[in-house]
């Protein structure tokens, strides 16, 4: 699976050549995450780490319920046409 991120420009994301619609980044705390992690080395962060980038005032609680949101927002990765 290839993944293309462009963070220049307008936001968008594109997987296996397919561009994912935006409606899937309703919420600006999902595609934040994505951003995150597209500009992290090996694309890995600790959930504390994102949560402290994105939520710093927010208490550890309420910063890893607001992940947790912002993970599931979409629901999966993108549908795949059927054939």
């Amino acid at each position: 699976m290839s993944v293309l991120v462009r963070l220049m420009g307008a936001f968008s994301v594109e997987v296996d050549g397919r561009i994912v619609d935006q409606g899937d980044f309703q919420h600006r705390s999902a595609a934040a995450v994505v951003k995150i992690l597209a500009l992290t080395p090996h694309r890995r962060m600790h959930r504390e780490q994102v949560m402290d980038h994105l939520w710093p005032h927010l208490s550890l609680h309420n910063a890893a319920n607001q992940l947790y949101k912002a993970a599931h927002m979409r629901g999966g990765p993108p549908a795949r046409p059927t054939v």
